[in-house]
């Protein structure tokens, strides 16, 4: 009970996370107070974009972690957090009370825009006013309170006079979550009877988060063969699936490979239904003619697409449109809502 109570803490810790796109030096920015300067909640949360931010953990295997802003505009962020447990996904919102998470899920490997989806959450992570002793509740039985503006904390990364949150848990244990006005949160310890779990700023890295995926070509259309290849995918904040799809399907990783879309053929929309865990992707009318192939070539190329998709959705299902309208070639056509299936037999890596 005690270990289940302490994984979900760690994934807890592992949302309230964030920087601006600077490079820092080891020591914070000294920000001059006066009567006219009032931190607010955003300033200790900035949404920053092309960052990866590395924290060292002590105390737990799971307290180590990076944490990436995948998508971002004016009012909303989702976040990425890694560990060697899991990788989740937080949306966070800015308001006019502070910053609050309406929306977790965990086990979430690939890369997808979850900003606009249906609020399941209402936790407010940090509140205005900036001022010691402002609490509030969250998850409607836990105290946050602000415990300190100006507390020295020692990183990896340097030192830091930083914002004291403290969430008192159960059982005698509390998170102490500490941020700094234009970087972000620069650490957290995870306090309990049985000792302390902490997880502070070690690094931070200017730059797109890396991600291997797996990507099936044919080799050519003679001997018909598909094989697949792991490429390491640069993924910047706010970069479309869509375009990254098209850059690789236009343009094999490695030679010796046969690109899966012609130069002219767009790819509209990647949209993953997660009532049924299905990926729908819509090309540009140019892609049969484009293709020009013969028929057996021709289910090498669906195949290839079907399994790299499948592959970094986690799914079996690939629902192919052109134009919005069921996919339809000379060799072959389905109905609407017809699903192609991934299939990984008699594939070999290149």
């Amino acid at each position: 009970m005690k270990k289940n109570i302490l994984i979900l803490m760690l994934v807890f810790i592992s949302v309230l996370s964030g920087c601006r796109n600077i490079e820092m030096p080891l020591e914070a920015p000294v920000v001059e107070m006066n009567d006219s300067y009032e931190i607010k909640a955003e300033d200790l949360f900035p949404f920053t974009e092309n960052t990866i931010y590395v924290y060292e953990g002590y105390g737990n295997e799971y307290a180590s972690q990076e944490v990436f802003f995948e998508y971002i505009d004016s009012n909303l962020a989702q976040i990425k957090v890694i560990n060697s447990g899991t990788n989740s996904v937080r949306i966070l919102q800015k308001t006019i009370d502070g910053i609050k998470e309406v929306y977790f899920e965990g086990e979430f490997y690939h890369i997808e825009d979850m900003r606009y989806s249906k609020p399941i959450k209402d936790v407010m992570t940090i509140k205005n006013p900036i001022e010691v002793g402002n609490s509030w509740i969250v998850d409607d039985k836990y105290t946050r309170e602000i415990t300190g503006i100006d507390v020295e904390l020692d990183t990896p990364y340097g030192k830091f006079n930083a914002v004291e949150i403290t969430t008192t848990l159960e059982n005698d244990t509390k998170l102490i979550s500490y941020y700094k006005e234009g970087i972000g949160q620069v650490g957290s310890i995870f306090s309990s009877p049985d000792g302390d779990i902490k997880t502070l700023l070690k690094e931070i890295i200017s730059g797109p988060i890396e991600r291997e995926i797996r990507l099936f070509y044919p080799t050519d259309s003679t001997t018909m063969k598909t094989v697949w290849t792991n490429h390491t995918l640069k993924f910047n904040t706010n970069d479309r699936l869509e375009d990254i799809f098209n850059q690789v399907f236009t343009n094999p990783v490695k030679d010796g490979l046969i690109p899966l879309i012609s130069e002219e053929t767009i790819i509209n929309s990647i949209n993953f239904d997660r009532s049924t865990w299905r990926v729908t992707i819509d090309f540009s009318d140019e892609l049969i003619p484009g293709w020009n192939a013969g028929s057996t070539f021709e289910l090498q190329l669906i195949k290839s697409i079907v399994n790299t998709l499948g592959s970094f959705f986690d799914t079996d299902k690939v629902y192919i449109s052109i134009e919005g309208k069921p996919f339809e070639s000379g060799h072959l056509q389905i109905k609407e809502g017809e699903e192609f299936i991934v299939d990984y037999s008699d594939i070999d890596e290149f």
